[in-house]
């Protein structure tokens, strides 16, 4: 049975609509913690988490901080709201407002999920943990540093002869859009204007297929 004109729409928006990749999880209770020790103002890494993630990454990793004391000088730091400052490797200034609190026994721990704010560049990432205690005053941390490693580049990694398939891929793309643009805007609902809508979304549909399957990428130049 053919499909109507708004099922095959449908049907390529599908096939060409990004691929969200799934998100890896942790456990809280058995991935290791930073320990943020607000009395001395220090933080302590834990080698095994000393490397965040690869560069360009997003949400792909959520980091667990420990603060050992609900208290500071007789202050209650669990109503309190916690900020994570960070200067990424390209010397980007940032703040990541802490929502992910949940206080245990006498100590409070902080989720920090990894955007890509922090992992836009490869290199070192300096951060820091504050509590904003009054409007006037924070109580913040010295800084302790983590490593982002280098990426694949993808835009290294299309040949010259992908590249042209795929544009002309897109230029073809364009070209329907606007013929349905048309046909919209001039009410042309006629048979023959969608089957040929019909027609030309059939054979993107099929040039997509084509791609999926047989383009391959070669990677020409990564840096070491």
């Amino acid at each position: 049975m053919a499909m109507s004109l708004k099922e095959s729409l449908e049907s390529l928006k599908n096939q060409t609509s990004a691929y969200t990749p799934s998100v890896m999880m942790v456990n809280p209770n058995t991935e290791p913690k930073i320990t943020a020790d607000m009395d001395k103002r220090l933080i302590d890494v834990p080698p095994e988490l000393q490397t965040i993630g690869v560069a360009t990454e997003n949400n792909a990793e959520t980091v667990y901080i420990s603060i050992p004391s609900t208290t500071f000088d007789g202050t209650d730091l669990t109503d309190k709201t916690a900020y994570i400052y960070f200067v990424n490797a390209g010397k980007e200034v940032n703040i990541y407002k802490v929502t992910d609190v949940t206080v245990e026994d006498n100590s409070i721990k902080l989720g920090w999920t990894i955007t890509n704010d922090v992992t836009r560049y490869a290199g070192t990432v300096s951060f820091s943990i504050a509590f904003e205690l009054d409007n006037s005053y924070k109580l913040t941390t010295t800084p302790a540093t983590l490593t982002v490693l280098k990426g694949l580049d993808i835009d290294q990694t299309i040949s010259k002869q992908d590249t042209a398939i795929v544009s002309a891929l897109y230029d073809k793309v364009n070209a329907l859009n606007t013929k349905v643009d048309n046909a919209v805007n001039s009410m042309d609902n006629s048979v023959a204007t969608i089957n040929t809508l019909q027609s030309a979304i059939q054979s993107l549909q099929s040039e997509l297929n084509y791609i999926k399957e047989h383009v391959v990428y070669v990677i020409d130049d990564i840096e070491n």
